[in-house]
Parts: structure tokens; sequence; C-alpha cells
């Protein structure tokens, strides 16, 4: 291993936690889901008793795990259709919750890449599960139908029935096909066996109808790309129109500082304040 791609991990690795941290994952479940949604009305909030309008749509969903208490096992949907304004006349708008990892937690840092990807900096599935970007990181996505039939009590069995069993009609009934709405100059999707699987405007096939999607995309840059933030904004959509289309869901990754750079950096502003005090 490289000096920069093992500087980049310990790096990662020194994210403090937050509370979302707490949510582990099992090792038979994924972070990502494609799932559809099956509330026809709302039966909470300000809208209650209204359609729901992201009804019968595909949505991205994000698994918050729980190995120790796995009753708690439940989603978070990603640019879900939702409802604004008076109750009398609400406008249908897309969730502001369209990006992962979601709050304020920092984007999933890239690390250095091997094998195709070396000299690459990519996602990484992040190894310590105290990191707070352990979940994010892992970025197989999988349909809903893929937890159906586990035993009552299990993770599994749990997560495919929260919410009242919203997210449990057949996804895997899907012609499921993703866009590559948008990217950051400088940010490539690619996947276990090809560097570029596409690019912006480009559709990338990932089910036929009754088979279970495994889709894992590698979003990474060349080694020498800036530091900063990037996005790769991807939409869902089945080919056959059963099923209305996801919104579009951000996946934000970063560019970050070597811990060198770091050090340097730090010298240096410490050189500058001694020479203000000269």
């Amino acid at each position: 291993m490289s000096f920069t791609s093992m500087s980049r991990q310990v790096l990662a690795a020194a994210v403090a936690a937050t509370a979302l941290g707490a949510a582990r994952a099992d090792a038979a479940l994924h972070s990502y889901y494609i799932g559809v949604d099956g509330l026809g009305t709302l039966t909470t909030g300000t809208y209650a008793g209204l359609a729901n309008p992201n009804h019968n749509h595909l949505t991205l969903l994000y698994a918050h795990h729980f190995s120790d208490a796995p009753s708690s096992n439940h989603y978070h949907s990603k640019g879900a259709r939702v409802y604004t304004g008076p109750v009398s006349a609400p406008a249908v708008i897309r969730s502001s919750s369209d990006f992962v990892p979601e709050g304020t937690i920092a984007p999933i840092p890239l690390s250095g890449g091997s094998g195709l990807y070396a000299g690459k900096l990519v996602t990484t599935p992040i190894a310590d599960p105290n990191d707070v970007h352990y979940d994010w990181s892992r970025m197989t996505m999988a349909n809903t139908d893929s937890l159906n039939g586990f035993a009552p009590g299990t993770g599994e069995h749990f997560l495919f029935n929260s919410s009242g069993g919203r997210w449990t009609p057949a996804a895997a009934g899907a012609h499921l096909h993703a866009e590559i709405v948008n990217l950051t100059p400088g940010l490539n999707v690619g996947d276990a066996t090809s560097l570029n699987i596409g690019g912006v405007g480009d559709e990338l096939h990932l089910t036929s109808p009754g088979n279970f999607l495994n889709f894992t995309p590698v979003l990474w840059t060349d080694s020498t790309a800036a530091n900063g933030t990037y996005e790769a904004v991807f939409r869902f959509f089945d080919e056959d129109g059963a099923f209305g289309d996801s919104g579009n869901i951000r996946f934000r990754v970063q560019v970050i500082p070597e811990p060198a750079t770091l050090s340097m950096l730090a010298g240096v502003g410490v050189m500058l304040v001694r020479r203000r005090r000269i």
C-alpha cells in the first residue's frame, strides 16, 4: 500500500462518530435499497389523509441497521415526492433529503484504489465499524425484495416490514435502469470490471423484470484531483413504466488533504502567528 492511500485511510478512520454511527450493518444487509412506495394515503403529519404523492414510485432507501436491536431497523427515503404549502392547495416537490450521507455528515472520503483502480481515489468500504462513514461507504444497492422471506426476529425481517410494510411491494418487477444525471467534473463512475460505465446523460441497465438488483457503482477521481466535495447524481426508473421514477439522489464524496499536508499547513500557520508577534 502506498503512503498516499494508507494516509488517506488513516485520516478517514479518524473522523469522529456521531449518533448515526450507532447504526451498524449486519453481515447480510446492505446500506442501500431500491423500493416501491406502497403507501396510498398519508396517515401522519400535516398532510394526513391526502394521497401519497410518492405512491408506486421507485425510491432509493438508506437502511439504518441496529445489530444490537434489530427491531429498530428502518429505512430513510431519499429524493421522494412530498407536499409543501397549505393543506387546501398543496404543491408536490422533491424532498430536500436527496443526498447521502445525510444530515451534517461529511461526504464519503475517497481512498487509494488497487487492481483496476490502482492510482485512483475510489469509494472503498471503510473497515472501522466506529467510523461514521462505515455504512455509507458500502455502495452496493439491492432491491427490497431481497429481504422478503427471512424468519421473524431477524434484522432482514424487521427492515423489510418497517414503516408498517410501506416498502414491501415487489420492486423486482421493475425493468430497472439508472440515469447518470450529473457528475462533478473530475468524478467518474465505474464498477468491478470497468473504469467507466457511463457519463452524464447515460442510462445504465440494471435488471430485467423479476431479477434481483446487485449494483455497486465505484465513484473515483484521479489521484491528482483537487481537494473538495464531488457529487454523482442518479435517477432510477422502470423502462416498462409500471412504476414511477425516483427523484434525483446525490452521492457526495470528497478528496481530502493528506495528513502531511495538513501538518505542513498547520506549521505555516504557527510561523505566521509567531512573525506577527515579533
